[in-house]
């Protein structure tokens, strides 16, 4: 067994945690709550910094086979990446995010399934999920938040 100590002065774990990190790309944000929260995906995810004119930040996150992450600050309407919720709820579902502190949205569609989640003044979610990979889809939007 190899002591704390010992991994620390010969470097072992810095290369262990360089590895860890080259392996995963991260998005950090902060809630409402003024804590940061980190998304962490892997490193295939394709990460899209989508401009907006309003002051709130998007992030779309793709990955093979059309399947799709997004992550936004837009804790008023929810996503705009997110068209699907509208299709499913009609137009009044902009008057239950901004009542809302906390929301989830789910459905399912020809394109798979999707979920939006508003918490914390951040939303996030997935879209155009298989059924097979929706557990996996569901621990990547998890966020990990600093209290």
């Amino acid at each position: 067994m190899i002591s704390i100590a010992r991994i620390l002065k010969t470097g072992l774990l810095t290369s262990y945690l360089f590895v860890v990190t080259a392996c995963t790309k991260n998005i950090h944000i902060t809630n409402s709550a003024g804590s940061i929260c980190s998304f962490t995906f892997p490193k295939e995810a394709k990460i899209t910094k989508v401009a907006q004119d309003d002051p709130s930040r998007d992030w779309l996150i793709s990955f093979q086979e059309n399947k799709k992450i997004f992550i936004s600050t837009n804790d008023v309407s929810g996503s705009p990446l997110n068209r699907y919720k509208q299709e499913e709820y009609g137009e009044n579902i902009v008057v239950k995010m901004v009542a809302n502190d906390s929301l989830i949205l789910y459905g399912r569609n020809s394109s798979g399934n999707w979920k939006e989640i508003k918490q914390d003044g951040i939303v996030y979610g997935y879209m155009n999920i298989p059924d097979n990979e929706v557990l996996k889809f569901e621990k990547l939007i998890i966020p990990i938040c600093n209290h």
